[in-house]
């Protein structure tokens, strides 16, 4: 199983890169078994770890997988949704069990691309405060930094379908 974990702040990009994906996939291998899983808030960060450890064995069973969000976002959004940032121990443990299979792509487009994305849109997303949103935006930096994954970073504004045709390659 080969893994991409797409994170990012609210509107940048990470959707549009998992359509784009997995189109590119199924185009270079129609017989491929992806799967697909999309995280949203859960009611703590341990929960949420749980999960995607619980994902992490399900992910064996296909030939590609994509998150949009896992345990990066965890750690980022939930000091804003929780006042909780999952424990260290169990962060770095699952970091690690991400790292042996999966690819990090850090969707990171100028910070007021990102924003007028997720402005233009007619639902709630995991933010709905500005505020909250830029320091999303600038946390994500840190979380990726920190990670252990090989990161690609990722800007829809810049990069064209070349990037998406190596990515999806790399199955």
């Amino acid at each position: 199983m080969r893994g991409f974990l797409l994170e990012g702040v609210d509107g940048s990009g990470k959707t549009t890169l998992k359509d784009e994906l997995i189109a590119e996939i199924k185009l270079l291998n129609p017989t491929m078994r992806i799967k697909y899983f999309h995280n949203g808030v859960y009611p703590s960060s341990d929960e949420a770890l749980d999960a995607y450890l619980k994902q992490l064995e399900e992910a064996k069973n296909y030939d590609a997988v994509i998150w949009d969000r896992a345990h990066l976002s965890s750690y980022v959004y939930g000091a804003i949704f929780h006042a909780d940032i999952p424990t260290h121990q169990k962060y770095q443990f699952v970091d690690a069990r991400f790292a042996e299979t999966t690819v990090l792509i850090h969707c990171k487009p100028p910070y007021m691309d990102a924003k007028a994305n997720w402005m233009s849109r007619p639902h709630a997303e995991l933010l709905d405060d500005k505020n909250h949103h830029r320091a999303v935006y600038d946390m994500f930096d840190y979380a990726c930094q920190e990670s252990v994954l090989k990161r690609i970073s990722y800007d829809y504004t810049q990069i064209n379908a070349g990037v998406v045709k190596a990515i999806a390659a790399i199955v």
